[in-house]
């Protein structure tokens, strides 16, 4: 009789290795995901230094003096200030301040009393002896109501309007 060796194993003691798998494609498929995935953050990360660099600029411009009376900051400060001077009645210390720093006055309500002068044409027909009383006659007879009268036409036309500002008070 030969000799043989016979050794036994207990269960979950050996354990046959997994076959051998080709899993390239896998990989494959795993190395173009991550691809993908870093082309995507590189775009969002340049995007975000666009937005970072444009911050930048606008937090610089902020923090340059205003010289022009026309900076869009500066009318915003004013507009501002003036909305607070009504709403808290400072309307007169407003006032006082803008002027003595040369900014923007508030607009106010006005009323101002004109002497208007309309100049129009008209033909009066009268009965006369003379030129010169014909002229007397049509002046003595043309009255305010037949001037009220013809401006009250459709037709109406100045030859010219004169104005000059009498009176101007605050509302």
């Amino acid at each position: 009789m030969a000799n043989t060796t016979h050794t036994e194993f207990a269960p979950g003691q050996l354990e046959i290795p997994a076959p051998v798998t080709d899993r390239r494609s896998t990989y494959a498929g795993e190395l173009s995901r991550a691809q993908s995935d870093l082309a995507a953050a590189e775009a969002r990360a340049a995007e975000l230094a666009l937005t970072v660099e444009r911050q930048r600029r606008e937090i610089d411009l902020l923090q340059q003096p205003i010289t022009d009376p026309t900076d869009d900051r500066l009318t915003a400060i004013w507009e501002r200030g003036e909305q607070i001077a009504n709403d808290e009645n400072f309307c007169s210390e407003y006032d006082r301040l803008v002027e003595a720093i040369g900014g923007t006055p508030r607009e106010r309500d006005f009323r101002v009393t004109l002497s208007v002068t309309l100049t129009q044409r008209v033909s009066v027909t009268v009965t006369a002896r003379t030129s010169a009383e014909a002229e007397d006659l049509a002046i003595e007879t043309y009255t305010v109501e037949d001037v009220i009268e013809s401006l009250r036409e459709d037709n109406y036309v100045a030859d010219s309007i004169d104005a000059e500002a009498i009176e101007t008070e605050r509302d």
